[in-house]
C-alpha cells in the first residue's frame, strides 16, 4: 500500500443526507452537510484550516484502531445508515471501514476514539460556513386564519461567505407540475387525542416565494449573496382537531453543478400554534 497521504473522508449517510468531512494533508478542512438537523438548521459547504498537525493526528489514531482487523459491520436498518472513515491515498487507493451506528457502543475503544476525534474536527469546521443556507421560520399571526387554513412564514438566508444559488420551488425543472420539494409536518401537543404526525406536500398553490426585495417571484433561480434571504409564504389545511400544535417545513434542493447550489434536506421549525377549529384539508 502506498505511504503517500491523500486524504482522510470521515461521514455519516442516511435516507434523507448525511454528513461529510474530508482533511487533507496540509490541514484544509471541509464539511458538507446534507441534512441539518432541527437543532442546527444548515445545509451546504464549510471550509477552515485545522493545519498540519490534525492529519497526522488523525491517521496516527486510524494506524491504532487497526481497521482492517475489525469484523464486518452488521447491516444497517432501513433509515439508520452508517458511520464510516476512509483514507485515500497519493495513488488513488483507498482503506477504511463502515460501521453501523448501533455497533458503535461494543466497537474497541481505538475505534471510537477515532471517529469521535474525526466527528469533533469537523464540528470544529462547522464554525467556518462558506456556501451554506440556513432556516427559520414561525406561525402568522394569526396561524389559522377564520377559513380554516394555516399560515406560516420560512425564512431561507446565505449564511456562509458566499452566494448561495437556490431553485425557486415554485419553478423547479424535470419535477411535476404539482411538486414543489417542500413538505409541512405537523406534530400533536400535550392534550391532542391523536398522536400521529401530519405529513402534507406543499403545491405551487400552498407556497409564495418573496424575493430579497419583497416581491413575489417565480424565476427560476434565486441568487442570495451572504446575508440576504427569501421568504416562503405557506398556507395550508389539514386534518387537526383543536389544540396546540407544533410546525416543521421540510426543503429538499437538487445539487446543480453549474450554479453555486447547495444539495440536501433543511428542516425548518416553524414553531408552536393553537389550532382553534377542526377543518378538513383540501
Amino acid at each position: 500500500m502506498s505511504a503517500t497521504p491523500g486524504k482522510i473522508w470521515y461521514y455519516e449517510s442516511h435516507d434523507a443526507g448525511g454528513f461529510q468531512f474530508h482533511l487533507k494533508p496540509d490541514g484544509t478542512a471541509q464539511v458538507w452537510v446534507m441534512t441539518g438537523p432541527r437543532e442546527r438548521p444548515e445545509i451546504g459547504f464549510y471550509r477552515t484550516d485545522l493545519g498540519p498537525p490534525a492529519f497526522e493526528r488523525l491517521r496516527a489514531l486510524k494506524r491504532d484502531a487497526e481497521l482492517d482487523k475489525l469484523p464486518p459491520s452488521t447491516p444497517s436498518s432501513p433509515g439508520m445508515g452508517h458511520v464510516g472513515l476512509i483514507e485515500e491515498y497519493g495513488d488513488g487507493k483507498r482503506d477504511g471501514c463502515n460501521f453501523n451506528p448501533r455497533d458503535l457502543s461494543t466497537s474497541p475503544a481505538a475505534a471510537r476514539a477515532l471517529l469521535a476525534e474525526a466527528r469533533r474536527m469537523g464540528d470544529s469546521v462547522l464554525r467556518h460556513p462558506r456556501r451554506v443556507l440556513g432556516g427559520s421560520g414561525g406561525p402568522q399571526a394569526p396561524a389559522q386564519g377564520a377559513d380554516g387554513y394555516l399560515r406560516f412564514e420560512a425564512k431561507l438566508r446565505s449564511v456562509g461567505t458566499e452566494a448561495v444559488e437556490l431553485e425557486n420551488p415554485l419553478a423547479q425543472e424535470g419535477v411535476g407540475p404539482e411538486s414543489t420539494g417542500l413538505r409541512l409536518l405537523v406534530e400533536p401537543g400535550p392534550g391532542v387525542k391523536s398522536r400521529e404526525v401530519i405529513s402534507v406536500d406543499l403545491t405551487p398553490q400552498n407556497v409564495q416565494v418573496v424575493n430579497a426585495e419583497g416581491a413575489p417571484t417565480k424565476e427560476r433561480w434565486l441568487v442570495l449573496p451572504p446575508g440576504e434571504e427569501v421568504r416562503l409564504s405557506i398556507r395550508r389545511k389539514v386534518n387537526a382537531s383543536p389544540g396546540r400544535y407544533r410546525a416543521h417545513v421540510e426543503c429538499r434542493f437538487r445539487l446543480h453543478e453549474q450554479r453555486d447550489s447547495v444539495e440536501g434536506l433543511l428542516t425548518i421549525d416553524l414553531g408552536t400554534f393553537e389550532v382553534v377549529r377542526a377543518v378538513k384539508s383540501k
